[in-house]
């Protein structure tokens, strides 16, 4: 996924931007936000809580998840498997239970919004769309298909743009 956007800045100053290597840099830090989450039952995915009370899912289950998930994200920085699958299967997170994945999923997605928005907030005058929003979202469209084709070719292909 070498997709490298180059943007300038304000003071023309060419800045490489490579969706798939930054989010490389981050990503220990936001699972580490949505596992803190995980830890305290209070803090658990409203939705899921009545699901997740009657299968008996502990704070201990949440915990070993993060735990595999984390093993199977120090696989993949080794020479590991190809696909994000067979980490998550060689380090267990995919024995956990169904709605314990679910809900880890849930709190890295919430997370990674919450950084997305950030940034984007950070990025932008008051009310704007940031300069760069067309390059980003051509780039995340070519990335979200090259996943697709690279990990889950059964899936289809994103919708077009709406013209505009």
């Amino acid at each position: 996924m070498g997709a490298n956007i180059v943007v300038q800045d304000e003071k023309g100053q060419r800045l490489r931007i490579n969706p798939a290597r930054d989010v490389a840099h981050y990503w220990a830090q936001l699972a580490a936000h949505a596992m803190v989450r995980l830890e305290d039952e209070a803090l658990w995915p409203k939705a899921l809580v009545p699901h997740l009370k009657a299968a008996g899912v502990t704070v201990e289950d949440m915990v070993r998840a993060g735990q595999r998930l984390e093993k199977a994200m120090r696989i993949a920085m080794r020479a590991g498997p190809e696909k994000p699958v067979d980490a998550l299967e060689a380090a267990g997170f995919l024995r956990c239970h169904p709605l314990v994945q679910q809900a880890v999923m849930a709190r890295i997605g919430q997370v990674s919004l919450g950084a997305w928005w950030d940034g984007v907030k950070d990025a932008s005058v008051e009310g704007a769309v940031p300069a760069s929003h067309a390059d980003l979202l051509q780039a995340g469209m070519a990335l979200a298909v090259a996943l697709n084709e690279k990990y889950d070719p059964e899936l289809p292909p994103p919708p077009p743009e709406p013209a505009g």
